[in-house]
């Protein structure tokens, strides 16, 4: 194991920034969504964080997938505000599916945890830390 002196950027109100969820992008960078809301695209051999995109206006990241086809998925923010998003990761481009509600029981995905894209483009995210509702599974249609 290797300790880095790697430190991710924070933002005004909290220069610390935890991390929410990571994934490789066969690109030859990882990317991170942060706490703060961002996505972070980490260049391990050079040891340089930047900033790739805000998928949400709000703190918090629950989930990114696998790259499927050049692009990650994510739901990034929380409760309300969260959002679903493509992150294409040749061009940088994002692509904001908006937030993950559940029309049926007229509630938000508050904490999502991991995330697959299925061939149809469904995403499939399970959440979990939501003390009313342990273990709902959240199946998110892209549109557009």
């Amino acid at each position: 194991m290797t300790w880095t002196k790697i430190e991710l950027p924070g933002d005004r109100r909290d220069p610390i920034t935890q991390i929410d969820a990571f994934v490789n992008g066969g690109d030859g960078f990882l990317y991170i969504g942060a706490d703060t809301g961002a996505l972070l695209q980490l260049d391990p051999k050079k040891g340089r964080v930047k900033l790739a995109a805000r998928p949400s206006a709000s703190r918090g990241f629950g989930a990114l997938s696998p790259p499927v086809k050049g692009r990650i998925y994510g739901v990034a923010g929380r409760d309300e505000t969260n959002e679903a998003f493509a992150y294409d990761l040749a061009s940088g481009n994002l692509v904001n599916y908006g937030p993950v509600y559940d029309s049926n029981r007229k509630t938000f995905a508050q904490r999502p945890h991991e995330l697959v894209l299925s061939p149809n483009r469904t995403l499939y995210c399970p959440e979990t830390d939501n003390f009313d509702r342990q273990c709902y599974f959240w199946e998110i249609e892209l549109k557009g």
